[in-house]
């Protein structure tokens, strides 16, 4: 239990206070402490706080539930880890691991730290419990709180619980000292200024249905031309594969709106953009493709029964085809022709949020769900062998166009609706994605064989490729077999009630 002590000397007022509940002689220790997460708070919605202390050369990292003192894991890290897979024990690394996925942990809010111990001990010396004194300090902190933050923390022991409980009811009577309503990463951050983590990958934008098409829609790719300049600092540091993903699909919903909502803009602008954002679209395609690839490959290289040396050779050639691919995608963000493209955006996004007139929102919007709905349900691929993958590719980006509109517009719906709607097509979209993604990871291993010269090893090479090409072969062809049966029951008369349900109200 943290206690934040009122008044002007708190730090004198804490001394006094708890050597006269004590009798103690403080040990005093100091540190700098830093809270880590992930750029967009995995952690935090996860309800754990990650805290990193430094004590000179030795760094002890606290993983704890938000609003609790007990610890999922403490330890002493030989330097700070980046991923969930940098850290020293297993156990840790797999709850870690299902909260932050691939994302890197970054620094937060950071403090310097002291702290007093007075130990409330028994005659023979032994240790009943012990007040804390804590002493927080940060320029941020001075900023915004106008000083250091002075708290004091009750820490009992097992089977001491009356001790405890004998110091709580002590510092309950006094006037100047208050128990932390809130959690104790979160009342630092706010008192340094720091808000809760305010990126969202997928912004959920509240509209108002009678509104102009075209102001409605601004807004819509407004916010996810926010989280996609968010994310450029993350792809240009090289922090994590999400930066790029998140990026990706930033872009991708703003031109599926920005095309399904075509008629509501000039159409000098819509062929201009349509130009821009097929070329961005390429450009962040191939390193993405590359980033899936290599997360994917190690399983694939030991289920295939690849020998290690073969399967670390192939592991570098895709390193290096990324590397390449991406420093190209810096090459092309770091350029003008991108500088031209965010102020032609910018300038496009102010002109449309002052539009008049036109078809209201609402209207717009059922139309080109409707339109995007019918495209899918009557889409001609089949899982016969009559239709091509690139078939298959286009329906899959049909499925995307669909979810990105009725994601983007959803609070014009009914929110039971939506979710119906969406969780139909995301089975789907998964399906679908699984099998496609197994085509792109087949064409790249084509393209590795394809460059290997004809010495004895990369002979070895290609073999262990022809191998793996194999397994991923049959994967492929059993996921086309799921997103068939996903398909049929996304055109079954059930699933076509939910968006009859869904646009009733606002199709009129």
């Amino acid at each position: 239990m943290h206690y934040f002590i009122a008044g002007s000397a708190p730090l004198a007022r804490g001394r006094l206070l708890c050597g006269a509940l004590t009798g103690a002689t403080p040990a005093t220790e100091r540190a700098k402490i830093t809270r880590f997460d992930s750029f967009d708070g995995l952690l935090e919605t996860a309800g754990r706080v990650l805290t990193i202390e430094r004590h000179g050369r030795r760094h002890i990292a606290n993983l704890r539930r938000a609003g609790g003192e007990r610890l999922d894991w403490t330890g002493e890290l030989q330097r700070v880890p980046r991923f969930a897979a940098d850290f020293p024990t297993a156990g840790l690394r797999t709850l870690l691991g299902r909260m932050l996925g691939p994302r890197a942990l970054l620094p937060g809010v950071s403090f310097t730290f002291e702290r007093e111990r007075y130990g409330l001990s028994a005659p023979n010396g032994k240790l009943l419990a012990e007040l804390l004194l804590e002493r927080y300090a940060s320029p941020r902190l001075t900023r915004h709180h106008g000083g250091d933050l002075v708290l004091l923390r009750l820490r009992g022991l097992r089977g001491y619980e009356k001790e405890r409980d004998t110091l709580a009811a002590h510092l309950a009577r006094e006037p100047d000292v208050e128990p932390l309503a809130v959690d104790l990463a979160v009342f630092l951050a706010e008192a340094a200024g720091g808000a809760p983590h305010p990126y969202v990958a997928k912004p959920a934008v509240t509209l108002e249905p009678t509104r102009p098409a075209a102001a409605g829609a601004a807004e819509v790719l407004a916010a996810n031309f926010a989280v996609m300049r968010a994310n450029e600092w993350g792809i240009r540091a090289g922090v994590d594969v999400e930066f790029l993903h998140d990026f990706r699909v930033a872009m991708r919903r703003m031109r599926s709106v920005f095309m399904d909502f075509r008629n509501e803009f000039p159409p000098g602008e819509v062929a201009h953009f349509r130009t821009e954002f097929g070329w961005l679209n390429a450009v962040t395609g191939r390193p993405r493709d590359l980033d899936v690839m290599l997360d994917v490959m190690p399983a694939e290289l030991a289920a295939a029964g690849i020998a290690a040396p073969i399967a670390g050779a192939i592991a570098t050639r895709l390193a290096d085809l990324r590397a390449t691919a991406h420093a190209e995608l810096l090459r092309e963000l770091g350029g003008a022709r991108y500088r031209r493209f965010v102020a032609d955006w910018r300038r496009l996004l102010k002109r449309a949020a002052a539009a008049s007139g036109g078809k209201p929102l609402a209207k717009r919007a059922a139309q080109a769900i409707t339109k995007r709905h019918r495209r899918i349900v009557e889409h001609p691929w089949r899982n016969d062998g009559s239709c091509t993958l690139e078939s298959l590719h286009e329906l899959r980006k049909e499925c995307k166009k669909l979810r990105y509109l009725v994601e983007s517009f959803q609070s014009i719906y009914a929110p039971k609706t939506i979710r119906r709607a969406v969780a139909t097509l995301k089975g789907l979209q998964s399906a679908m994605g699984e099998a496609f993604d197994l085509h792109v990871q087949r064409t790249l291993l084509g393209e590795l064989a394809g460059a290997a010269p004809g010495d004895p090893e990369c002979a070895m090479l290609a073999d262990a490729l022809t191998a793996l090409d194999a397994r991923l072969a049959g994967a492929e062809q059993r996921r086309l077999g799921t997103a068939a049966g996903a398909l049929e029951d996304f055109r079954a008369a059930s699933e076509r009630r939910v968006y009859r349900e869904l646009l009733r109200a606002t199709s009129s």
